[in-house]
């Protein structure tokens, strides 16, 4: 799946040959300027590309059903580790 999540470049200090979707960007910003950490950061959006690959989707598509099912999933596997 290409699209929203599947690369990691660092947060702050982007590539600039790296496309970047604007929605990932947003939420870079967004966390920039709530002043979350680079590790906050990493997890984020990490967390949100696992979404993205649970969906099948960009996870601006998500429905509050498809979000339910992640949280449950999530849920699980916490209980299965």
């Amino acid at each position: 799946m290409t699209g929203f999540f599947n690369k990691e470049p660092t947060m702050q200090h982007l590539n600039l040959d790296t496309p970047v979707s604007p929605l990932r960007q947003r939420l870079i910003d967004d966390m920039n300027m709530r002043r979350f950490s680079r590790e906050m950061q990493h997890n984020y959006l990490r967390d949100i590309r696992h979404l993205a690959n649970f969906l099948g989707r960009s996870p601006d598509t998500a429905t509050a059903d498809g979000l339910r099912r992640f949280q449950i999933k999530q849920q699980d596997d916490l209980l299965i580790a």
